[in-house]
């Protein structure tokens, strides 16, 4: 080796360990932090940056702790600074490793100005929560930088472009674009793009692009693009990107595409659990900033029930962070499964998702044993910094999972196990050729902004709005106002844009959706992913801080809920999506109502409701005009899979019920006579063009019912309002 590289190599080395020392001391500052916290020790040292005007604390313990939490913080910032100026220097071309580093200190400056005002303000609870959020940030953008310089480089690992995810091996060597993931084999060797993925076979050698998974199969060989998953078959060839598997399977084609789908079904369930931590964590900061520890004196039940009654705002607070470690769980779960069925072949994944569920299984039993024993320190510190490890694995998983591209060997698993990864067909499209050559390429806003999808945020903040004045009865504070609508429209923005990131893989051959901003390049799926998850935990903090908790979680709810159970679950399986899936599209109303009265009360449930009974013949009447789209795309939408005449159907009797929601609100004295008749007449026009839409049996009729159905909703909803300001 020449001087030169030894001295890269020692480099290298250094820039690893620095990253990995910093992963660990942000941690540990994360838990002294939660530390101070729970002793009491804010005001130990009262001034900032000094400790009653000395560099060195006085003999006192509390001064001790948060002095300790402070030189722990300027430790990580002095090793945060030497990360971002070593990721610049060396590194400013690996995005991976640039971005997060930056990203680092800036949250770093954040916190410190969030430090200084936490002393001089005297411990606000909503700046102490806003303190503990960004560290949590900080601490993901270290273990992002970590994860992508100890795996070298965007799952490509030695020379140009080679992924090498080890097992037991030795040297391994690809040529350029090569993946080899290891067994025990020793030295393997592929030509250009080849993926040999080892057991205890030799040497295999095949063409370019083709990927080869061994077990006791001889020399395999393909054209580009083809993969070939070894058993005993012999010899398989394949046109270019086909996909052989080995055993007693045939051919099955879009190989690259279903293992494109497997492992962005595990970074959707690796990036709900962060998110479903993150919020926790937030969660259980406001437990104890608002004295909630000890609201539910028992555990696992609350006042010895399963759901206690939320009268008290005490028990809401703490139930809330129950319910939300219970989704949690879920999350973490779901995600153990999936890494489990893969876990030959994407071992990393496994071992980390199982550190991740044994993490938060800890976590749950000690915050348990914390309220049975009346929350001593020692736990509630202990539970905090198991909360840290949860959240620190969680963004571990979803930073391996977004390096490595070595996860198509994850073909191999599910068709082991019997799966139908032939089921999702890869429909991506191609890049369009007017959009990369077009002279005025649209603004960054502009693209973020059509990948939010405006009209459906336009649609949700009149439900949203109109909730609040219906609460209000027919006003409310202007600040709260737009902090409810800004928290809204993130929340909104986050759920679209997270959408678009998991249906890339349609939008691109629908009509519809071929020119959303990923389809046609403008944005690649990563940025499309970021975004939304930015917008998402940004909706959150912005309805916790400035509006309430209640309208915060419901938000959150709603994210989720329309992302894993309608986007990821029911609209690919079932033509009832809509149905059910109209859930999350009637939550708007509930953050409206919960902002203005902290509370849900029955006319809020009625709201919930109108939005939840109007949303299928809306959906349904817009399938009806784009029932090709779904067609080629594979979606299972009503017209498509029950036909145009059983839709029709469908679409009046959820008509007749959306009508009879409307009407119950004034027969619960929930509205008054001048609510009944503008009702009537919206009504009566719904139904007469539903009823049109059975009898005519064509695109124009559906048309008109999907357009008035946009109008009648806001105006049914600026009917209750006006209603309610004359009471």
């Amino acid at each position: 080796m020449s001087p030169e590289a030894s001295r890269l190599n020692t480099s290298s080395r250094g820039f690893r360990r620095l990253t990995l020392a910093a992963s660990i001391a942000t941690l540990v500052l994360v838990v002294v932090g939660g530390i101070v916290r729970v002793t009491g020790s804010g005001l130990g040292c009262p001034d900032w940056p000094l400790c009653y005007g000395q560099v060195l604390p006085p003999p006192q313990i509390e001064s001790i702790i948060e002095w300790s939490h402070r030189f722990l913080a300027g430790s990580v910032g002095v090793m945060l600074l030497g990360i971002a100026l070593v990721a610049w220097r060396s590194h400013r071309a690996d995005r991976a490793v640039l971005l997060p580093a930056l990203a680092g200190v800036g949250v770093l400056v954040v916190q410190s100005l969030l430090g200084a005002i936490t002393v001089a303000l005297e411990l606000p609870s909503t700046i102490v929560a806003i303190h503990l959020g960004a560290a949590l940030v900080m601490f993901a953008c270290v273990l992002i930088v970590t994860v992508n310089v100890w795996r070298g480089g965007s799952g490509r690992g030695s020379a140009s472009g080679v992924a090498i995810v080890g097992g037991d091996s030795r040297r391994r060597q690809s040529a350029s674009g090569a993946a080899i993931v290891g067994g025990d084999s020793r030295r393997r060797q592929s030509a250009s793009g080849a993926a040999i993925v080892g057991g205890d076979s030799r040497r295999r050698q095949p063409a370019s692009g083709a990927a080869i998974v061994g077990g006791d199969s001889r020399r395999r060989q393909s054209a580009s693009g083809v993969a070939i998953v070894g058993g005993d078959s012999r010899r398989r060839q394949s046109a270019s990107g086909a996909a052989i598997v080995g055993g007693d399977s045939r051919r099955r084609q879009s190989a690259s595409g279903d293992a494109s789908y497997i492992r962005n079904r595990l970074i959707s369930l690796a990036v709900g659990a962060a998110i479903a931590v993150y919020v926790l964590i937030l969660l259980g900061a406001t437990v104890t900033a608002t004295g909630a520890s000890l609201a539910c004196p028992d555990w696992p039940l609350c006042q010895g029930q399963l759901a206690p009654a939320l009268t008290d705002p005490l028990v809401t607070t703490h139930f809330t962070h129950r319910f939300a470690a219970l989704a949690s769980g879920v999350f973490i779960v779901l995600l153990a499964i999936q890494a489990w069925k893969a876990r030959e072949q994407a071992s990393h994944v496994w071992r980390w998702s199982l550190l991740l569920a044994g993490l938060f299984v800890a976590q749950v039993l000690v915050g348990g044993i914390n309220v049975l024993q009346g929350m001593p320190i020692v736990l509630r510190a202990l539970h905090l910094g198991l909360a840290a490890s949860v959240w620190g694995a969680a963004v571990v998983l979803v930073a391996l999972l977004l390096r490595d591209r070595s996860l198509p060997a994850l073909v191999s698993a599910h068709a082991a196990a019997g799966d139908r990864i032939d089921a999702t067909p890869d429909l991506r499209a191609a890049p369009n050729p007017a959009a990369q050559s077009s002279g005025k390429p649209a603004s960054m806003f502009s693209k973020y902004l059509r990948l939010s999808k405006p009209w459906i945020i336009v649609l949700l903040l009149t439900t949203t709005l109109t909730s609040m004045l219906i609460a209000g009865r027919g006003a409310a504070s202007l600040p709260l106002i737009v902090f409810t609508l800004l928290g809204g429209a993130l929340a909104s923005s986050g759920a679209n844009a997270i959408n678009c990131y998991i249906d890339r893989d349609i939008d691109g051959v629908m009509s519809r959706t071929k020119n959303r901003p990923i389809p046609r390049d403008q944005l690649n799926p990563r940025q499309a992913l970021t975004f939304g998850l930015i917008a998402s935990v940004a909706s959150f903090a912005v309805l916790l801080v400035f509006v309430n908790l209640l309208a915060a979680v419901l938000a959150v709810f709603g994210i989720l809920y329309y992302v894993f159970v309608y986007t990821r679950w029911l609209k690919r399986t079932t033509p009832h999506n809509i149905v059910i899936g109209g859930i999350a599209g009637a939550v708007p109303p509930l953050v409206g109502w919960a902002a203005v009265t902290g509370r849900l009360d029955l006319l809020a449930l009625y709201l919930f409701l109108i939005v939840f009974y109007w949303t299928p013949p809306h959906t349904w009447a817009l399938a009806i005009l784009v029932r090709g789209d779904y067609e080629k795309a594979g979606v299972p939408m009503l017209p498509v899979a029950r036909g145009e005449a059983e839709t029709r159907r469908q679409i009046w009797l959820y008509s007749l019920q959306l009508v009879a929601v409307t009407l119950l609100v004034f027969a619960f004295r929930l509205a008054g006579g001048l609510y009944l008749a503008l009702a009537l007449a919206l009504n009566g026009l719904f139904l007469w063009l539903a009823l049109r839409l059975t009898r005519e049996m064509d695109k124009p009729a559906a048309k008109r019912l999907y357009k008035y159905s946009q109008l009648y909703l806001a105006l049914l909803f600026a009917a209750l309002v006006i209603d309610a300001s004359l009471v």
